[in-house]
C-alpha cells in the first residue's frame, strides 16, 4: 500500500516542528526531481538559506551518490514528525513504514545554526 499523500500545510507544520526554519522547499513531485534528489543542488541557496527537499508518498529514501551528509525527516498526513535520523552518510537506506513524505536537507556542519 502506497502512503497517503500531504499537503503543503503539512509540510510547513514538519518544517516548523523540526525547527528547520527558514529554508527553500523544494516539493520533489517530478520523476527527474525524486531521482536525482539532494545529489544535483547545492545544500544552500545563493541567499543563504538551506535547501529542504520534499519527497511526497514517500516512507524510504537513501543516501546514494551524496557528497554530504543528511538530516532526514519522515512525516505523516498532518505535518507530524515519525521519525528523525541526522548525518546520515553516503551509501546509506532509511525508511519509515507509514510515513506520507520524507523531508531532507543538509547536516549543519558544527558551530553553524541549526
Amino acid at each position: 500500500m502506497r502512503p497517503s499523500s500531504i499537503g503543503g500545510v503539512g509540510l510547513q507544520r514538519a518544517l516548523c516542528a523540526l525547527g528547520w526554519r527558514p529554508a527553500r522547499l523544494h516539493v520533489a513531485e517530478r520523476f527527474l526531481d525524486r531521482l536525482l534528489g539532494m545529489t544535483v543542488r547545492r545544500p544552500q541557496t545563493v541567499e543563504g538559506e538551506p535547501l529542504v527537499m520534499a519527497f511526497p508518498r514517500c516512507a524510504s529514501v537513501h543516501t546514494c551518490f551524496m557528497r554530504y551528509p543528511l538530516d532526514i525527516a519522515f512525516v505523516d498526513r498532518e505535518g507530524r514528525v515519525l521519525r528523525l535520523v541526522e548525518g546520515v552518510g553516503p551509501w546509506r537506506s532509511v525508511r519509515c513504514p507509514g510515513a506520507a513524505a520524507v523531508l531532507e536537507r543538509a547536516t549543519p556542519s558544527r558551530g553553524e545554526a541549526a
